[in-house]
């Protein structure tokens, strides 16, 4: 697709040329229009995968951390010589940006705002988004990466000052060293990588299983920062805001590296539901039908739908009494949130029942029926919960409305409990 645009676009600009070498009329008949197939950044690339080291450690990231001051080192004593690549890696790892937008930072791309928010944001950086436009290209940072952005100012003072051109601010904030006498060259993305590669091999730099890591694909710094963002439970449209993508489907693109944390997370909790009984099939099998890595629809605000998702639900919003409803301990605060205002709905709903009629509504009318219902369901999971928490070492599920009763884990200092 790509050669085609190419070829579009050079007969367009030489079509009368074309249409004389060709013998061909009809080449002057091409417009600006035919050298297009696709909008900016609407290009198709089809389903690709990120690599299985896409994503960074933990660990990894520290030790990066740890051992960069050896970019900056002089050569002879076993550095790059490089300053400006530390304060680059650290932006990199802080705010998840391709490695062109940081070597294109204008030299101040620091836009202030009225007041720090509490989630420690101190400003927003604006960057060049150099891949898919977008309607706001800044970002918030904390005062660690703004003081980033502060030292590499000073350094690229000094070397105007050094080029006899005090006083003039260059063009970017990272800036190439050689030929640059105006500060109108960015520094180098290639440069960059192949330093990063040297620097890798130089602290050894492994993974959990002792594979050695390239760092020089710097797009896993933005792997690995969409990954944390998921895992911080940040909402979808605020991450792709965040990595400036334009729809859910590039987002997620980021999502399959989390199967395994998300099941790790998913098999650390037993699933309850209404009647607060034992789920009786694998967690892994559930988890396996959900298929929450790559899918939200069967994730309710209180816990999780099990229907298979070739089937619709039939039930409107009356999760709690169908067995098909599963939650866990993850819900809970959420849990005790709706029953607290479905007892506070209902005191108000008999209030105005005995202004209006003189008497407080009937325990067969349908309404209270099918709040009290609402009550004693969010009860028993709230209970089973609990009993969850106290018995360490269970691993068992427990399951919905309508289920066969089953025993709940057994503490070995007491008798068998029986769910309610």
């Amino acid at each position: 697709m790509t050669g085609l645009e190419q070829l579009y676009r050079f007969l367009f600009e030489e079509r009368q040329e074309a249409a004389d070498a060709l013998g061909e009329p009809r080449w002057l008949w091409l417009g600006p229009q035919h050298a297009v197939l696709f909008r900016y950044g609407d290009r198709p690339t089809g389903p690709k995968a990120p690599p299985p080291d896409g994503v960074l450690s933990d660990a990894v990231i520290s030790r990066i951390a740890e051992h960069s001051g050896l970019l900056a080192q002089p050569k002879d004593e076993g550095g790059f010589a490089d300053e400006q690549l530390v304060r680059i890696v650290g932006l990199l790892i802080k705010t998840g940006r391709r490695i062109s937008e940081i070597t294109l930072l204008d030299f101040d791309p620091i836009v202030a705002i009225p007041f720090p928010d509490p989630d420690g944001h101190v400003a927003r950086l604006r960057y060049q988004q150099t891949k898919i436009i977008t309607d706001d290209s800044t970002i918030l940072i904390d005062q660690e990466t703004l003081d980033l952005v502060r030292e590499q100012q000073r350094d690229a003072r000094s070397f105007m000052v050094d080029q006899n051109r005090a006083g003039i601010a260059p063009k970017y904030l990272f800036l190439g060293k050689r030929n640059n006498r105006n500060g109108d060259h960015s520094y180098p993305p290639a440069t960059a990588r192949s330093r990063l590669t040297a620097f890798a091999a130089a602290i050894d730099l492994r993974d959990d299983q002792g594979h050695l890591i390239k760092i020089s694909k710097t797009h896993t710094f933005r792997h690995t920062k969409a990954t944390s963002l998921l895992n911080a439970g940040i909402p979808l449209h605020v991450a792709m805001r965040y990595m400036g993508h334009k729809t859910p489907a590039m987002f997620l693109h980021y999502a399959r590296t989390l199967s395994t944390t998300a099941e790790r997370e998913f098999l650390r909790y037993q699933k309850v539901t209404a009647g607060g009984r034992t789920y009786d099939r694998d967690l892994r099998e559930m988890f396996e039908a959900l298929a929450l890595y790559q899918r939200t629809d069967r994730i309710l605000p209180n816990g999780y739908c099990t229907l298979p998702p070739r089937q619709s639900c039939d039930k409107g919003n009356a999760c709690l009494s169908c067995t098909k409803f599963v939650t866990d301990a993850t819900f809970a605060g959420v849990l005790q949130q709706q029953r607290e205002e479905t007892a506070s709905l209902i005191d108000r709903r008999q209030q105005a029942h005995t202004q209006r009629f003189g008497h407080p509504m009937a325990h067969d009318n349908i309404w209270l029926r099918g709040r009290s219902e609402e009550i004693a369901a969010l009860d028993g999971i709230l209970l089973a919960l609990d009993c969850i928490r106290h018995c360490d070492g269970t691993t068992t599920a427990v399951r919905g409305a309508g289920a066969p009763q089953r025993l709940l884990p057994q503490d070995p200092d007491h008798d068998t409990l029986e769910a309610p």
